[in-house]
């Protein structure tokens, strides 16, 4: 039986993050939801739940403590927040698969990029996708983590 990893979802309370886990929340993972605002994140965690009973969805207060405790961690926030939430992590992000979002197939490379400088130790995986999360578009500057989140994601193919 494969080892149960732990995602921190940066974000959980904006729409991506929301979809991202509600993705995420029906699989083998155990999922830190991490927000500024606690009260719309205890929505999100409480939703869950409801829907997926066996979901293990945890709230983190400390966004530095629950990507620590992270194996990957998504960024599911605008370029501006990402920017603040790299302040906070960087430090405990050093090897860990960090994911970010771009809003479209062309912009990738420049997510990830742009990432890349913000976590220059990490192993950085960009995605795009439609709404739905049915179709994901997926960059990175290491195979096996891009591997990783494209098993996570339920994605057929990538790269």
């Amino acid at each position: 039986m494969a080892v149960k990893k732990t995602i921190a979802i940066v974000g959980a309370d904006e729409e991506k993050g929301i979809l991202i886990a509600s993705r995420l929340s029906a699989g083998n993972y155990r999922l830190l939801l991490l927000s500024n605002e606690p009260a719309t994140i205890n929505n999100v965690a409480e939703d869950i739940k409801r829907r997926i009973p066996n979901a293990d969805v945890e709230m983190i207060g400390c966004m530095k403590d629950g990507c620590w405790e992270a194996d990957i961690i998504i960024i599911a926030t605008n370029t501006n927040k990402q920017k603040e939430a790299a302040g906070k992590i960087r430090e405990v992000a050093i090897q860990k698969v960090v994911v970010c979002l771009a809003d479209s197939k062309d912009a990738l490379p420049f997510a990830e990029a742009a990432v890349q400088q913000l976590f220059p130790f990490s192993k950085v995986v960009a995605i795009c996708s439609n709404a739905e999360l049915a179709e994901v578009f997926i960059t990175g500057n290491d195979d096996e983590a891009v591997k990783t989140v494209a098993l996570m994601l339920g994605v057929a193919s990538y790269g």
